[in-house]
């Protein structure tokens, strides 16, 4: 399989090669390191041998490696992506337990279906309430597309029948974390029920969860995810990383910028920025890695109040014991009592980028702890 796909071609459609150091027709490539923040190429690929090696934070490897570290996948999700790349069907023996593997693939027909069904939603007659909060939010139809918003009805088990009605069973509706089981044996119900919601996908782009907002004052809890499942693992995903990825390459930014929930995310995205989310009210290690392994140095924008404080006082206590040379991250304050939708739509871009450019150093913010 290594020798069916071109690491210089993966790597490639990744990063920006130098044209002065690369050589292409020898196979020869070089580029900034995704892995860590620097100006001058120290990533060299060496395309007949299918290796990497960076010459500045030592990181090395083949595609497959690469793969893994870019696209934070597992060695077999690795090798099913160049399998894929390359048009080769895997011998039994070379994948994971087949049975396991077809599982996964309905888990992920369940989410892709339910992203459907509550696009539609939204655009119903009974997605009035949830258009009307969106719109109140500058959001029009044509980004509910963009960014992938819906709308599950305010109904008990409004998602279940449908999925029901399409085949699946109800272990594998709940096991897509789309509904869950019922208290004390009684039925199941809807996860999502009454909330406007957000995709969730992996870096490969397939949908693996959801994030919902609830519409009712008396939800118990303004924002949800999915539960654990087998596709979603709360610790290792940042919501729209492979988006921000992209506009990343495209504007050649120095690094992420890390909001704190979906709409913040959104509102970067707008105004041009390359942003991310933990889906969670904390950042984990493996999120980290992922902000690092994306290039460039992450920084962390937090509300000015005592609790966007407090985020980032969290943030620093996980960043703290794995800084290493090249690896860092900076943070934001915005005034308080302003989010950074508020901010960009009132001032726009421009200022908000003003914020961007005054950053504080980890040590900065630990200091104000202390």
């Amino acid at each position: 399989m290594r020798d069916r796909v071109s690491i210089a071609d993966y790597a490639g459609k990744r990063l920006s090669w130098h044209k002065q150091k690369s050589r292409p027709s020898a196979g020869d490539f070089w580029a900034c390191c995704p892995f860590h923040q620097e100006k001058s190429p120290s990533f060299h690929v060496l395309d007949q041998k299918g290796i990497f090696n960076c010459f500045g934070c030592g990181e090395k490897g083949d595609v497959f490696t690469l793969a893994m570290k870019l696209e934070g996948l597992s060695f077999p999700e690795a090798v099913e992506k160049m399998a894929e790349i390359a048009g080769v069907q895997l011998p039994r023996e070379e994948m994971e337990d087949r049975g396991e593997s077809d599982r996964r693939k309905r888990l992920y027909a369940i989410t892709a279906r339910t992203a459907r069904l509550y696009a539609e939603a939204l655009r119903s007659s009974g997605g009035a309430e949830a258009r009307k909060y969106l719109q109140g939010r500058g959001f029009g139809p044509d980004e509910w597309e963009r960014f992938a918003i819906g709308y599950a009805p305010d109904e008990w088990t409004w998602t279940l029948d449908k999925l029901k009605a399409d085949g699946y069973t109800q272990d594998e509706i709940v096991a897509a974390g789309v509904a869950r089981e019922g208290e004390e044996g009684k039925r199941a119900i809807d996860t999502f029920r009454g909330r406007v919601t957000f995709e969730i996908t992996d870096t490969a782009g397939k949908i693996i969860g959801f994030g919902g907002r609830a519409l009712s004052k008396d939800a118990k809890a303004k924002y949800i995810n999915s539960p654990e499942t087998a596709l979603y693992s709360k610790s290792r995903v940042l919501y729209r990383l492979k988006q921000a990825r992209e506009v990343l390459a495209r504007t050649k930014a120095p690094g992420l910028v890390v909001g704190e929930g979906y709409l913040d995310v959104i509102a970067f995205e707008r105004a041009g920025i390359a942003a991310v989310a933990p889906c969670g009210p904390a950042l984990t290690e493996e999120q980290l890695q992922l902000l690092w392994r994306s290039g460039g140095e992450p920084v962390f924008c937090f509300d000015g109040d005592d609790a966007g404080r407090r985020a980032a006082f969290r943030a620093v206590e996980t960043v703290l014991p794995h800084l290493a040379p090249g690896l860092s991250v900076q943070f934001a304050f915005l005034p308080e009592g302003i989010d950074p939708d508020d901010h960009i739509r009132q001032q726009g871009p421009g200022a908000f980028q003003q914020v961007l450019d005054r950053t504080s150093h980890l040590f900065d913010v630990l200091m104000q702890r202390e």
